[in-house]
């Protein structure tokens, strides 16, 4: 049982990068539109293997879109208003993402739970977006649709916080390869 516990914990960033996301789509999808799940049986190994498969395969696709369209854009205009420029974002991104890579050795737990920060984070995003879609996107009389201002208000929310957190993971990723960067440059002097 600690073994497992053990694989669990080591595999969290996992998780929240490929299983959640599946469960928060399925989960809104049954409360926005309900008819769709009207002759699934949860009983039935078969059918709760299916959604498992729907499940994986959608929270993938939303992350992968989320984490190389949306999260790219706001990386983008977190770039231009950090550094007050439009120009120069891919250059200093491949600078960024060398150092990470670069100086990683240095300090894996620090990288790893950068990782597992930024899965959080992005979980928050696909959540805020999973929101908005099933409060706009919904049959009528199903809980969405009873709720859809809530919901409207907390996808907003959600939204804000999960900016909040990449904000702060942005600025400790820079930081630390700026950090690192000045140590080996000190250590090569």
């Amino acid at each position: 049982m600690a073994e497992t516990i053990k694989e669990i914990t080591e595999q969290l960033s996992n998780i929240f990068r490929h299983l959640l996301p599946g469960l928060v789509v399925i989960g809104a999808a049954r409360l926005a539109h309900p008819h769709w799940f009207s002759a699934v049986c949860i009983s039935n190994k078969w059918h709760v293997a299916v959604l498992v498969a729907i499940g994986v395969t959608v929270g993938n696709v939303w992350y992968v879109t989320h984490r190389y369209a949306i999260h790219q854009l706001i990386d983008y205009c977190h770039y231009a208003w950090s550094y007050r420029r439009l120009g120069g974002y891919y250059e200093w991104l491949s600078e960024l993402m060398d150092g990470s890579f670069r100086f990683a050795d240095q300090t894996p737990k620090f990288r790893e739970h950068l990782r597992f920060r930024s899965s959080q984070v992005i979980l928050l995003f696909i959540i805020s977006e999973v929101m908005l879609v099933f409060a706009c996107w919904n049959d009528p009389c199903s809980f969405f649709a009873c709720h859809s201002l809530a919901f409207l208000i907390a996808s907003g929310a959600m939204a804000l916080f999960a900016w909040w957190a990449f904000c702060i993971s942005w600025a400790l990723d820079v930081k630390a390869v700026a950090r690192a960067r000045r140590q080996t440059e000190t250590i090569l002097k």
